[in-house]
């Protein structure tokens, strides 16, 4: 599996409905500019989604720098200061581009948390909490993490989830959700930091320049279900 498809499949694993908040133009020295306590690094994550015994595992790794304002997770480039969102290609020495707001985007968002209610509210605004409180503090990947209890469900919904979110210098170190269906469903998902160094790749956050922009317009397209059916889905076009 390539990284694009293990990021997209932690943007499912996380998928949440919200748009990233607005980023600076001005520079990041600000310190509420900066979403991140801690200028650079690179963390090591695995991944945990079961949903009714059906389980699927997997590792991921998190770049960042300038306080968070630069990510790039698997072959995705997050850059919140030009707001815009890099996919590369690396077979195919291609790319595309496309708007901050992307649903890429939305996965960086939830690495920046924390263990203040009205930043979740603000952030989710589809989120009913019935309680936030301050739950025991742990040890990730050798950091002491803040960990915070979190009882919701999503509006429009009676799913009871329940999420613990473990943070050190406003980064997600640990998370663990459990999720109780209303026709019986029950289901994790868990994300765990293994590994966290200060020092990242060079030149890690640029589109190598030997590289070509691709399509980013979408097309109706038919395709045949295993079962025989014809469905219309979205794709590119080239």
């Amino acid at each position: 599996m390539n990284s694009i498809m293990k990021t997209v499949k932690l943007v499912i694993f996380f998928a949440i409905l919200t748009t990233f908040a607005a980023g600076c133009k001005k520079g990041i020295d600000e310190p509420d500019k900066r979403l991140f306590e801690v200028k650079a690094g690179t963390i090591t994550y695995q991944y945990t989604f079961d949903v009714d015994g059906d389980h699927t595992t997997d590792m991921c790794t998190m770049i960042f720098d300038d306080y968070g304002n630069l990510a790039r997770i698997g072959d995705v480039i997050i850059d919140r200061i030009s707001q815009k969102t890099y996919h590369l290609y690396p077979d195919e020495k291609q790319y595309r581009e496309f708007p901050l707001d992307s649903d890429l985007a939305q996965l960086w968002d939830k690495f920046y948390l924390g263990n203040d209610q009205r930043v979740w509210e603000r952030k989710y605004p589809n989120m009913i909490i019935s309680d936030f409180k301050k739950a025991s503090d742990m040890t990730v990947a050798g950091k002491d993490c803040s960990v915070t209890l979190v009882d919701y469900k999503w509006e429009g919904t009676d799913d009871k989830c329940t999420m613990f979110w473990g943070g050190w210098r406003k980064i997600t170190f640990w998370i663990y959700e459990t999720i109780e269906g209303i026709e019986g469903s029950r289901g994790f998902r868990k994300l765990e930091a293994i590994d966290f160094t200060k020092t990242i790749p060079s030149d890690c956050f640029s589109v190598p320049s030997d590289n070509t922009k691709k399509s980013n317009i979408k097309k109706i397209v038919q395709v045949q279900t295993e079962d025989g059916r014809t469905i219309e889905v979205e794709d590119f076009m080239e």
